[in-house]
């Protein structure tokens, strides 16, 4: 005849396994809400970020080609640190060749 554990038993067995794991994911979770909310506004700043007035007056004159070497190699390197304007250029690089298109009819 085989061993067979009391139904209870078995339940609280199950139920502490269960209770384990899903206390290990709610802790895991934890941990990762928390590294995200100590980024949060850096990772909030990027997603909508326009570059100040002063900096797209000299975006917008790269994206015409009026820049020198030294301006293009300056908003190069504003660009780098600040990759989310990069979008932003494109937008205007796109409107650019939208408008000379439509010039050149």
């Amino acid at each position: 005849m085989k061993f067979r554990p009391p139904a209870t038993l078995v339940c609280k067995i199950a139920g502490l396994a269960r209770h384990s794991f899903v206390e290990k994911e709610n802790n895991e979770f934890k941990i990762l809400a928390e590294f995200l909310e100590r980024f949060a506004p850096e990772v909030v700043g990027h997603c909508a970020d326009e570059p100040p007035p002063e900096m797209r007056e000299r975006l917008d004159r790269f994206v015409a080609g009026q820049c020198n070497e030294a301006e293009i190699e300056a908003v190069c390197v504003v660009l780098r640190t600040r990759p989310e304007w990069t979008n932003w250029v494109s937008g205007r690089v796109k409107s650019q060749r939208g408008a000379d298109a439509d010039g050149s009819r």
